[in-house]
């Protein structure tokens, strides 16, 4: 990833906003744009720091937290997507129609880490 942002993706600079999986590096997290278009990040690849991206809204990552639809769901769902390969001389970042199966959380999973901060975001 880069210094002050996380990603680059047609030319907006794309920052993390908020973590909500972390295992030596943030696996699933919340970023936004100057625009403050909300964004929800995998990552696919902790080796390779590939992540899949979508553009989201406040109000489908609140009813992730809230276990009301699955974390595939807002994959899935997204009209925007992208995959992303950090890499030290910058982002290689590729628009898709759809992600692989095994690019995805498991299918019906429902967002289940219990954390105060996480229950407060963006309400």
């Amino acid at each position: 990833m880069m210094n002050d942002y996380s990603f680059l993706i047609d030319g907006k600079k794309i920052y993390s906003e908020k973590t909500l999986v972390y295992y030596d590096l943030p696996l699933l997290f919340v970023c936004y744009d100057n625009e403050n278009n909300k964004y929800l990040a995998l990552c696919t690849d902790s080796d390779e720091l590939s992540y899949i991206l979508v553009m989201t809204s406040p109000e489908r990552i609140i009813d992730m937290l809230d276990q009301k639809i699955s974390m595939d769901c807002i994959f899935k769902e997204s009209t925007h997507k992208w995959r992303v390969k950090s890499e030290n001389s910058g982002d290689i970042v590729k628009i898709v129609n759809s992600f692989e199966d095994d690019e995805l959380p498991e299918k019906g999973a429902l967002f289940s880490l219990v954390d105060v901060s996480n229950k407060q975001y963006l309400k």
